[in-house]
């Protein structure tokens, strides 16, 4: 599932005017691919609203500048990612701990649903949840929320090759 689609339309209002309902628009038409993100990163619905709450703030603190952002979806990956980590370092949340919840919830199977087979979905949200955050955060980003190696990066703050 990918951004929405106002997404950059309502962030060119904001970053060149300053457009506090673009804002409110841009947080509200971004807020369940936010929520994802977040939900992807800590596992856990508490945090990951959380997180939605931070990106907000972040957000309403913040002024970018349209030239300064290359992609709007990376930058507020970028920004969703941050918090979340933060948070979930705040909180003591670790991998291993994480890793060792029961099954993930709904929300984080839509890519894998076309495989017919619930136990074959399972079985590879598993798997996937195992990976450590740097080889699931990109995994999800890319083929979850369908951002390019380029946005991914961007996100990350890494060079694209190491992805």
């Amino acid at each position: 599932m990918t951004a929405p689609p106002m997404l950059d339309e309502e962030f060119q209002r904001y970053a060149k005017r300053g457009d506090r309902k673009a804002l409110g628009r841009l947080l509200e038409s971004a807020r369940p691919w936010i929520y994802r993100i977040a939900y992807r990163v800590v596992r856990d619905r508490g945090l990951a609203e959380d997180a939605c709450q931070e990106v907000a703030l972040v957000l309403s603190r913040l002024m970018p500048g349209p030239d300064r952002v290359v992609s709007p979806r990376s930058w507020l990956a970028k920004i969703t990612l941050r918090e979340a980590l933060r948070l979930a370092q705040r909180r003591g949340l670790e991998q291993h701990n994480l890793q060792q919840r029961g099954p993930q919830e709904a929300s984080m199977s839509e890519p894998i649903e076309a495989t017919g087979d619930e136990e074959v979905r399972h079985r590879i949200q598993q798997e996937v949840n195992r990976l450590p955050d740097s080889l699931r955060i990109p995994l999800t980003l890319r083929y979850w929320e369908e951002l390019s190696y380029e946005e991914i990066a961007q996100a990350m703050d890494c060079p694209e090759g190491t992805l």
